[in-house]
């Protein structure tokens, strides 16, 4: 009775697994959060009326020059909340918001057992001009690439006096503190 039990429930899951891939071929919601611009309807990706404006605007603010530093105060600023109506945004989330391949009209889905990888498309919310500044500037930004110097991606968690005036003379990054719990100096 217990083997017979265990194979209905491996058909089961095959079959759920099947149809999970099936609906998501034909362009449905994987599951899971939704990206920042996107609300579901209908069990797929519509452009959501007023989170898409700000997904563009970060994309262009990137683009025009802006760290992700400066990215983060201007939406904390305009008071704008993430996807977990949190005020504040991390750089993790600017970060993966600009890299996100949602906003150019399409996405990957891999299902685990097959390995099967399927392009799955969605609604546009930069214009592909914007996308490849963007990833221009993702480019000149690199660390150690053309010269130009390290982005800080970190939290801030203790604010150092001279840490944004000090650079590395051969490479150009700034200079930061660490502070280490119990110990002191002589």
């Amino acid at each position: 009775m217990s083997e017979l039990s265990q194979y209905d429930n491996l058909l089961r899951t095959e079959r759920f697994r099947l149809g999970k891939l099936q609906k998501i071929r034909e362009g449905g919601w994987k599951g899971g959060r939704l990206p920042f611009g996107y609300e579901l309807k209908e069990s797929q990706l519509s452009v959501h009326p007023e989170e898409h404006v700000w997904v563009v605007k970060i994309h262009e603010w990137y683009r025009d020059g802006m760290t992700a530093e400066e990215i983060k105060d201007e939406i904390l600023k305009n008071e704008v909340m993430t996807k977990r109506d949190k005020p504040v945004w991390s750089f993790g989330s600017i970060n993966a918001l600009l890299t996100n391949t949602h906003y150019d009209g399409y996405w990957y889905y891999t299902d685990k057992k097959s390995e099967q990888t399927v392009r799955v498309s969605c609604p546009r919310i930069c214009s592909s001009e914007l996308i490849q500044g963007v990833k221009q500037s993702w480019g000149k930004r690199r660390y150690k690439s053309s010269g130009t110097q390290r982005s800080k991606t970190g939290v801030t968690k203790y604010i150092y006096l001279l840490s944004k005036m000090m650079k590395c003379g051969s490479c150009g990054s700034v200079y930061y503190g660490n502070y280490r719990e119990g110990r002191t100096s002589n």
